[in-house]
């Protein structure tokens, strides 16, 4: 049996990763995909998989490989939960604390749905909130459309402009003292790095402002990724004036690992991290978890 990594050959994070098992004795390969006969099967007994996410046909075989014996990183099913929707309401259920949130309709140009759905007034969720807000689709990934609001003029005219595009989320911004990015591993790590968004660069830095918060970010982390199943994710938290811990982002399937950005200890710490997980899971006879009876 041997591990399969699919990504770019160009990522460097990836490759480290490769080389890191193939120095322990490991068959670790790139892998690619063509036609498939169905039922698919490989001889990948673990796919680390970095690319699915952005191909339809790709994520398919992930999901069929995954059916058929092959460990699949992070699991090709979990991104069925992938909105912030989910997010928020599975934090409510961990006690996880996050931004108060709204969520505002989209407008349907395809099919007249006007019976069923009513745009909003945005006069109408001003007694809500309070300004400053942050607008973002239910469905975002990273910081792609993010904007700050900070008049309920701004908030009408975007939502005018967003709403035909996307389901929108109206949060109460909160105003950070620090950001952390907290990496999980395998359900059982957490690597907390501090992060200047301002910048977009990882800090390094000894938790002495959040000592009393930092076993609670580990737990939430970690209870939060088992519940998604993720193997590795990267959950963003905030830590406002009044040094209260907030989820604003829980879901980052291929979190971004990039060692000209991010210090030497937390990068390889990260790399010895996957590969340990990897090793672990191909002397195992653990299988992805899926979302419906199937017989392993």
């Amino acid at each position: 049996m041997k591990i399969g990594i699919l990504d770019d050959k160009k990522e460097v994070f990836s490759r480290d990763v490769l080389n890191k098992l193939k120095e322990k004795g490991y068959q670790v390969e790139y892998v690619w995909f063509g036609y498939q006969r169905i039922p698919t099967k490989s001889d990948y007994r673990v796919i680390f998989d970095r690319q699915s996410m952005y191909d339809e046909f790709l994520r398919a075989i992930m999901k069929v490989l995954s059916l058929n014996g092959t460990y699949v990183i992070n699991n090709p099913f979990s991104n069925i939960c992938d909105d912030k929707l989910i997010e928020l309401n599975l934090c409510q259920s961990l006690g996880i604390p996050y931004p108060k949130t709204l969520v505002l309709p989209k407008e349907n140009v395809e099919y007249d749905m006007s019976q069923e759905i009513v745009l909003t007034d945005v006069k109408d969720i001003l007694p809500e909130l309070k300004f400053p807000l942050v607008m973002k689709p239910h469905d975002g990934y990273a910081w792609k459309d993010v904007y700050e609001v900070n008049t309920p003029e701004e908030l009408d005219k975007l939502y005018r402009s967003l709403r035909d595009e996307y389901t929108i989320l109206v949060q109460e911004k909160i105003e950070p003292k620090l950001m952390y990015r907290a990496y999980s591993i395998g359900h059982e790590k957490v690597i907390l790095v501090r992060y200047d968004p301002s910048s977009r660069r990882y800090l390094e830095d000894d938790y002495s402002q959040i000592k009393g918060l930092l076993p609670k970010i580990e737990e939430w982390t970690k209870r939060l990724n088992e519940v998604l199943d993720y193997d590795l994710n990267s959950v963003e938290w905030m830590i406002d004036q009044n040094n209260q811990a907030y989820l604003i982002d829980a879901f980052n399937e291929v979190p971004e690992i990039l060692p000209e950005s991010i210090p030497r200890r937390y990068y390889d710490e990260l790399v010895n991290s996957v590969a340990e997980l990897i090793e672990k899971i191909f002397h195992s006879d653990k299988h992805n978890r899926w979302p419906f009876d199937y017989p392993p």
